[in-house]
Protein backbone atom coordinates (compact mmCIF):
# COMPACT_ATOMS: atom_id res chain seq x y z
CA UNK A 1 0.00 0.00 0.00
CA UNK A 2 2.46 2.02 1.24
CA UNK A 3 4.40 1.52 -2.36
CA UNK A 4 1.71 2.12 -4.26
CA UNK A 5 0.92 5.97 -2.55
CA UNK A 6 4.63 6.56 -2.97
CA UNK A 7 4.82 6.15 -6.25
CA UNK A 8 1.26 8.38 -7.22
CA UNK A 9 2.40 11.07 -4.70
CA UNK A 10 6.32 10.91 -6.53
CA UNK A 11 5.47 11.68 -9.93
CA UNK A 12 2.55 14.59 -9.01
CA UNK A 13 5.41 16.59 -7.11
CA UNK A 14 8.06 16.60 -9.75
CA UNK A 15 5.55 18.15 -12.31
CA UNK A 16 4.56 20.67 -9.55
CA UNK A 17 8.04 21.45 -9.29
CA UNK A 18 8.62 21.78 -12.90
CA UNK A 19 5.28 24.15 -13.07
CA UNK A 20 7.10 26.39 -10.70
CA UNK A 21 10.28 26.63 -12.46
CA UNK A 22 8.52 27.07 -15.69
CA UNK A 23 6.45 29.93 -14.25
CA UNK A 24 9.40 31.46 -12.44
CA UNK A 25 11.58 31.73 -15.42
CA UNK A 26 8.41 33.19 -17.78
CA UNK A 27 8.08 35.94 -14.73
CA UNK A 28 11.77 36.68 -14.72
CA UNK A 29 12.50 40.20 -16.97
CA UNK A 30 14.57 39.26 -19.97
CA UNK A 31 17.32 42.04 -21.10
CA UNK A 32 18.41 43.03 -24.32
CA UNK A 33 21.53 45.25 -24.87
CA UNK A 34 20.37 48.43 -27.26
CA UNK A 35 22.21 49.14 -30.49
CA UNK A 36 25.33 50.99 -30.20
CA UNK A 37 24.59 54.58 -31.50
CA UNK A 38 26.05 54.93 -34.93
CA UNK A 39 27.76 58.38 -35.43
CA UNK A 40 28.24 60.92 -38.68
CA UNK A 41 31.06 60.14 -40.40
CA UNK A 42 32.86 63.70 -42.09
CA UNK A 43 35.60 61.88 -44.05
CA UNK A 44 35.46 61.39 -47.61
CA UNK A 45 35.22 64.04 -50.52
CA UNK A 46 32.43 66.88 -51.38
CA UNK A 47 31.40 69.21 -53.87
CA UNK A 48 29.20 72.09 -53.16
CA UNK A 49 27.73 75.36 -53.94
CA UNK A 50 27.97 78.90 -51.69
CA UNK A 51 25.83 81.95 -51.68
CA UNK A 52 25.95 85.39 -49.14
CA UNK A 53 27.29 88.63 -49.29
CA UNK A 54 30.44 90.41 -49.55
CA UNK A 55 32.22 93.30 -48.57
CA UNK A 56 35.21 95.32 -49.69
CA UNK A 57 37.83 97.97 -48.59
CA UNK A 58 40.36 98.58 -51.20
CA UNK A 59 42.94 101.59 -51.64
CA UNK A 60 44.94 102.13 -54.33
CA UNK A 61 47.21 105.35 -56.01
CA UNK A 62 47.74 106.51 -59.53
CA UNK A 63 49.16 109.31 -61.81
CA UNK A 64 46.56 108.84 -64.56
CA UNK A 65 45.03 112.13 -65.44
CA UNK A 66 46.56 114.18 -62.65
CA UNK A 67 49.63 115.72 -64.22
CA UNK A 68 52.16 113.29 -62.52
CA UNK A 69 51.05 113.25 -59.08
CA UNK A 70 50.43 110.16 -57.19
CA UNK A 71 46.73 110.07 -55.15
CA UNK A 72 45.95 107.68 -52.98
CA UNK A 73 42.11 106.68 -53.53
CA UNK A 74 39.77 104.36 -51.23
CA UNK A 75 36.70 102.43 -52.97
CA UNK A 76 34.09 100.35 -49.93
CA UNK A 77 31.56 98.11 -51.90
CA UNK A 78 29.35 95.31 -50.74
CA UNK A 79 27.79 92.95 -52.85
CA UNK A 80 26.36 89.55 -53.19
CA UNK A 81 29.12 86.54 -53.72
CA UNK A 82 27.96 82.84 -55.50
CA UNK A 83 30.09 80.17 -56.39
CA UNK A 84 31.10 76.40 -55.79
CA UNK A 85 33.70 74.38 -53.76
CA UNK A 86 35.18 71.25 -53.71
CA UNK A 87 36.96 69.62 -50.87
CA UNK A 88 38.21 66.47 -49.46
CA UNK A 89 38.24 65.99 -45.19
CA UNK A 90 39.32 62.71 -42.93
CA UNK A 91 37.95 62.38 -39.36
CA UNK A 92 40.36 60.92 -36.69
CA UNK A 93 39.00 58.31 -34.43
CA UNK A 94 38.90 60.86 -31.64
CA UNK A 95 36.31 63.71 -33.78
CA UNK A 96 39.20 66.19 -35.04
CA UNK A 97 39.18 66.52 -38.92
CA UNK A 98 41.29 67.75 -41.50
CA UNK A 99 40.76 68.86 -44.75
CA UNK A 100 41.68 70.54 -48.06
CA UNK A 101 39.52 72.44 -50.07
CA UNK A 102 39.26 74.75 -53.34
CA UNK A 103 36.64 77.70 -53.89
CA UNK A 104 35.73 79.82 -56.33
CA UNK A 105 32.95 82.81 -56.43
CA UNK A 106 32.33 85.38 -57.94
CA UNK A 107 31.21 88.82 -56.77
CA UNK A 108 30.18 92.46 -57.75
CA UNK A 109 32.88 94.39 -55.99
CA UNK A 110 32.58 97.58 -58.41
CA UNK A 111 32.92 100.92 -57.43
CA UNK A 112 33.58 104.05 -60.41
CA UNK A 113 33.61 107.54 -58.79
CA UNK A 114 34.93 111.10 -58.90
CA UNK A 115 37.69 111.33 -56.80
CA UNK A 116 36.94 114.03 -53.98
CA UNK A 117 40.84 114.32 -53.09
CA UNK A 118 41.32 115.70 -56.81
CA UNK A 119 37.95 117.69 -56.65
CA UNK A 120 39.30 119.33 -53.33
CA UNK A 121 42.45 120.35 -55.25
CA UNK A 122 41.01 121.76 -58.35
CA UNK A 123 40.65 118.83 -60.39
CA UNK A 124 36.92 118.00 -60.42
CA UNK A 125 35.06 115.15 -62.44
CA UNK A 126 38.22 112.56 -62.32
CA UNK A 127 36.57 109.45 -61.91
CA UNK A 128 38.59 106.11 -60.79
CA UNK A 129 37.21 102.81 -60.85
CA UNK A 130 37.73 99.58 -59.05
CA UNK A 131 35.98 96.50 -59.93
CA UNK A 132 36.77 92.91 -58.12
CA UNK A 133 34.66 90.63 -59.95
CA UNK A 134 35.92 87.22 -58.54
CA UNK A 135 37.66 85.96 -55.52
CA UNK A 136 39.28 81.92 -55.42
CA UNK A 137 41.11 80.11 -52.72
CA UNK A 138 42.56 76.66 -51.81
CA UNK A 139 42.39 76.54 -47.76
CA UNK A 140 43.56 74.09 -44.86
CA UNK A 141 40.66 72.87 -42.27
CA UNK A 142 40.99 71.52 -39.12
CA UNK A 143 37.84 71.08 -37.15
CA UNK A 144 35.94 69.04 -34.45
CA UNK A 145 32.38 67.04 -34.92
CA UNK A 146 30.18 66.32 -32.57
CA UNK A 147 27.91 63.70 -34.71
CA UNK A 148 26.24 65.75 -37.09
CA UNK A 149 27.92 68.49 -36.30
CA UNK A 150 30.89 70.31 -37.37
CA UNK A 151 32.79 73.40 -36.12
CA UNK A 152 36.31 74.15 -37.77
CA UNK A 153 38.59 76.89 -38.88
CA UNK A 154 40.15 77.17 -41.99
CA UNK A 155 43.19 79.49 -43.53
CA UNK A 156 45.69 79.46 -46.67
CA UNK A 157 46.61 81.37 -49.91
CA UNK A 158 43.73 83.64 -51.85
CA UNK A 159 43.09 85.18 -54.78
CA UNK A 160 41.15 87.98 -56.91
CA UNK A 161 40.70 89.41 -60.21
CA UNK A 162 41.08 92.95 -60.49
CA UNK A 163 40.55 95.70 -62.97
CA UNK A 164 41.43 99.61 -62.15
CA UNK A 165 40.13 102.43 -64.21
CA UNK A 166 40.66 106.19 -64.87
CA UNK A 167 38.52 108.92 -66.41
CA UNK A 168 38.95 112.39 -66.90
CA UNK A 169 35.63 113.33 -67.62
CA UNK A 170 36.06 116.93 -68.77
CA UNK A 171 38.48 115.35 -72.01
CA UNK A 172 37.43 111.65 -71.97
CA UNK A 173 41.04 110.86 -71.69
CA UNK A 174 40.88 106.97 -70.08
CA UNK A 175 43.06 104.15 -68.81
CA UNK A 176 42.77 101.02 -67.19
CA UNK A 177 44.57 97.97 -65.90
CA UNK A 178 43.85 94.54 -64.80
CA UNK A 179 45.46 91.89 -63.01
CA UNK A 180 45.26 89.16 -60.43
CA UNK A 181 45.81 90.41 -56.11
CA UNK A 182 46.93 87.90 -54.18
CA UNK A 183 47.64 87.11 -50.59
CA UNK A 184 45.93 84.36 -47.89
CA UNK A 185 42.81 84.23 -46.12
CA UNK A 186 41.12 82.71 -42.77
CA UNK A 187 37.56 81.88 -41.44
CA UNK A 188 35.59 79.61 -40.09
CA UNK A 189 32.22 78.15 -40.24
CA UNK A 190 29.86 75.55 -37.99
CA UNK A 191 28.42 72.93 -40.80
CA UNK A 192 25.27 69.96 -40.04
CA UNK A 193 24.87 66.98 -41.89
CA UNK A 194 20.62 66.94 -42.25
CA UNK A 195 21.17 63.54 -44.17
CA UNK A 196 23.53 60.86 -44.95
CA UNK A 197 25.19 62.22 -47.94
CA UNK A 198 23.81 66.40 -47.71
CA UNK A 199 25.32 69.17 -45.25
CA UNK A 200 24.67 72.80 -44.43
CA UNK A 201 27.21 75.60 -42.84
CA UNK A 202 27.45 78.79 -42.57
CA UNK A 203 30.83 80.50 -42.87
CA UNK A 204 32.38 83.47 -42.42
CA UNK A 205 35.93 84.42 -44.34
CA UNK A 206 38.19 87.22 -44.64
CA UNK A 207 40.84 88.54 -47.57
CA UNK A 208 44.00 89.92 -47.44
CA UNK A 209 45.34 90.46 -51.21
CA UNK A 210 47.44 92.83 -52.83
CA UNK A 211 48.60 92.97 -56.69
CA UNK A 212 51.82 94.34 -58.29
CA UNK A 213 52.21 97.82 -59.40
CA UNK A 214 51.54 98.28 -63.12
CA UNK A 215 51.84 100.47 -66.27
CA UNK A 216 50.09 101.33 -68.84
CA UNK A 217 49.38 104.17 -71.56
CA UNK A 218 46.22 106.37 -71.41
CA UNK A 219 43.89 106.68 -74.18
CA UNK A 220 46.01 110.32 -75.17
CA UNK A 221 49.21 108.38 -75.20
CA UNK A 222 50.76 109.71 -72.13
CA UNK A 223 51.87 107.03 -69.72
CA UNK A 224 50.17 106.35 -66.45
CA UNK A 225 51.04 104.44 -63.11
CA UNK A 226 48.72 102.47 -61.01
CA UNK A 227 49.97 101.37 -57.54
CA UNK A 228 50.07 99.94 -54.11
CA UNK A 229 46.61 98.26 -54.68
CA UNK A 230 45.55 96.13 -51.33
CA UNK A 231 42.35 95.66 -50.59
CA UNK A 232 40.84 93.32 -47.59
CA UNK A 233 37.24 91.30 -48.00
CA UNK A 234 35.02 89.93 -45.66
CA UNK A 235 32.56 87.35 -46.37
CA UNK A 236 29.04 85.53 -45.13
CA UNK A 237 27.76 82.57 -46.64
CA UNK A 238 25.89 79.90 -46.50
CA UNK A 239 26.58 76.37 -48.15
CA UNK A 240 25.51 73.09 -49.21
CA UNK A 241 27.48 70.19 -49.68
CA UNK A 242 27.09 66.97 -50.96
CA UNK A 243 29.58 64.29 -49.68
CA UNK A 244 30.55 60.96 -51.57
CA UNK A 245 30.58 57.38 -50.33
CA UNK A 246 33.80 57.27 -50.33
CA UNK A 247 36.39 55.39 -46.73
CA UNK A 248 33.02 55.78 -45.19
CA UNK A 249 33.22 52.59 -42.46
CA UNK A 250 30.29 53.96 -39.69
CA UNK A 251 31.27 54.79 -36.78
CA UNK A 252 29.95 53.13 -33.20
CA UNK A 253 30.37 54.86 -29.99
CA UNK A 254 32.17 53.13 -27.57
CA UNK A 255 31.51 53.09 -23.15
Amino acid sequence: MQNWIRAAILPAAAAVTFAGAQAADLARPVYKSSAAPVFHIWSGLYIGGHVGGAFSDSTWATDATNNGDFITENHSKDSWIAGGQLGLRYQFPANWVVGIEGMWSGVDLSTNAASPTLAANGLPNRFRGTDISSLYSVTGQVGYAWDRLLVYAKGGWAGADVELSTLNANNGVASSVSGEARGWTVGGGAEYAFAPNWSFAIEYGYYDLDMDDKGTIQSNGSPAIYRNFETEIHTVTGRVNFSFDWDKAPVVAKY
